[in-house]
């Protein structure tokens, strides 16, 4: 299972733009690129290509910043993804910066979400992965929620919230594989081999029943399993 990047930046990380002082790991760009963020690792490795969370000022609270492929921080504009950062870096939502509880390693490790999916007499068991997106479907359960085919390999409900994708692995399994479709919104339990896409984001694989989901149908009671 992926687990979702959780940097924590030691010191305070001053997002100004300036010549103050900044966290060890924060550091900016030589001429002619001295205003520019980048994020060390400190083990030989730099932030780049997607989005971390991060804790700049140490109070447990992280936000979400952008880097390309080269490593620089997004500002100030629209991720190549959609999403909008504010000209400290930070992913913001109407204006408003989006933020994320930090989660000890030993909190996060007791922590595992497993749903029941439950039509009729039919009862499957998945197991979500820790991604921000798995996490957002969580949160919406229990769901009273139709069923429907699509194609010849899957079945597809719409949650009534749409699941934040960032730091959300690609699906890339096949039949048992838990996903979501985020151009359309639907969730995807598929029951056969499939292709991977940019759009389709695993949330989890099945772990009772897998043999059972092509005859799901009708309306699914799905709830959290404690």
């Amino acid at each position: 299972m992926k687990r979702t990047k959780m940097l924590l930046v030691t010191g305070i990380m001053i997002m100004a733009m300036s010549n103050t002082a900044h966290a060890v790991a924060w550091k900016t760009g030589i001429a002619p690129n001295e205003t520019r963020w980048w994020y060390d690792n400190e083990d030989g490795t730099y932030a780049r290509n997607g989005w971390y969370w991060l804790d700049g000022n140490q109070d447990g609270v992280a936000e979400c910043y952008y880097f390309d492929s080269e490593g620089w921080m997004a500002a100030g504009t629209t991720t190549p993804d959609g999403y909008e950062v504010n000209e400290n870096g930070a992913w913001i939502v109407g204006g408003i910066p989006q933020t994320q509880e930090i989660i000890s390693a030993d909190a996060e490790a007791e922590e595992i979400m497993r749903i029941q999916v439950q039509s009729g007499d039919t009862i499957l068991r998945f197991e979500l992965n820790d991604s921000p997106a798995a996490r957002d479907l969580y949160r919406q359960l229990p769901l009273t929620i139709s069923v429907s085919d699509y194609s010849s390999n899957e079945k597809i409900f719409y949650p009534p919230e749409e699941l934040n994708t960032m730091e959300t692995p690609k699906a890339d399994g096949g039949a048992g594989t838990l996903a979501y479709y985020r151009p359309w919104g639907n969730v995807v339990i598929f029951y056969g081999d499939f292709r991977s896409n940019n759009s389709l984001y695993e949330l989890g694989r099945v772990t009772d029943g897998e043999e059972m989901i092509g005859t799901l149908t009708g309306i699914l009671e799905i709830s959290q399993v404690q």
